[in-house]
C-alpha cells in the first residue's frame, strides 16, 4: 500500500512510522523540517485534555502512556515520567482516564481559588529532542520526505492520504472553521522544578523539561 502523510510535525511523523513499521510505503510531504513546524514547542505533557469521545480517551491514553513510559527507558528520546499537579477551579469527577496514567490522588488541601488537584505521573516529552528522534527513526523504517508547498489532498497514485496539516488544514482542505485555539508559550531557564502544575480552567501551565 502506497500511503502519503502531510505535515511533518509530531502527529505526521508517528502516522508514518507506524504504517512503515506495517509494511506500507510512506511519504510525508511537509512544507517545514520537523525543527520548524509547531510541534518543536508544544508543551509535552501527555493526558487527555478535552478529548473526545470520552468512551474511548480511556482507551487511547492507556495505549499513549505505554508507549511513551517504554520510550522514556531509551537514551535520547526527550521523555520521562514526572509528577505533578492538575488545579481544579469547579467540583468535578475524578474523569474516567485516571486509570489509563496509572493511578491518581485527589487532593483538596490546595487553596482558593481552586478546589481540588488531581496529582498523578504522565510521560513528559521534550519535544525539541523527541521530534528530531522521531523524524531518524521513520528514515530508518524507511519514510521519504518531500519539503515544498502542498496544495491540495489530491494526490495522484497513492492508494491513502492522512491529513496531518494541524493549522494548515484551514486552507489545504480548506476549512475556514480551523482556527488556533490560544496559548503563548515561553521559554525560561529550569531553577530545578522537581514537578509540572497545570490549571485546568484557565490552561496555563509550568512544565519542566530540565533545561
Amino acid at each position: 500500500m502506497r500511503i502519503t502523510v502531510i505535515g511533518g510535525g509530531i502527529i505526521g511523523l508517528s502516522c508514518a512510522l507506524r504504517l512503515a513499521e506495517r509494511g506500507a510505503r510512506v511519504t510525508v510531504r511537509t512544507a517545514a523540517a520537523p525543527q520548524d513546524t509547531t510541534s518543536m514547542v508544544a508543551g509535552g505533557l501527555v493526558y487527555p485534555r478535552h478529548c473526545e469521545p470520552e468512551n474511548r480517551t480511556g482507551r487511547w491514553t492507556a495505549v499513549s502512556v505505554a508507549e511513551f513510559r517504554r520510550l522514556a527507558a531509551e537514551p535520547g528520546t526527550g521523555v520521562r515520567s514526572v509528577p505533578g499537579r492538575l488545579l481544579r477551579r469547579e467540583h468535578r469527577p475524578v474523569p474516567d482516564w485516571a486509570d489509563a496514567v496509572g493511578g491518581m490522588i485527589r487532593r483538596t488541601d490546595v487553596g482558593e481559588p481552586w478546589v481540588d488537584a488531581l496529582e498523578f505521573s504522565p510521560p513528559l516529552i521534550d519535544t525539541a529532542v523527541y521530534l528530531p528522534w522521531l523524524a531518524a527513526r521513520a528514515e530508518a523504517a524507511g519514510v521519504r520526505t518531500e519539503y515544498g508547498h502542498v496544495e491540495s489532498l489530491d494526490t495522484d497514485g497513492v492508494d491513502l492520504v492522512v491529513n496531518a496539516a494541524g493549522l494548515g488544514a484551514r486552507e489545504l482542505v480548506p476549512d475556514e472553521t480551523v482556527v488556533p485555539a490560544r496559548g503563548q508559550v515561553v521559554h525560561v531557564a529550569d531553577p530545578g522544578l522537581g514537578e509540572w502544575i497545570v490549571d485546568e480552567d484557565d490552561f496555563t501551565y509550568v512544565l519542566p523539561h530540565g533545561e
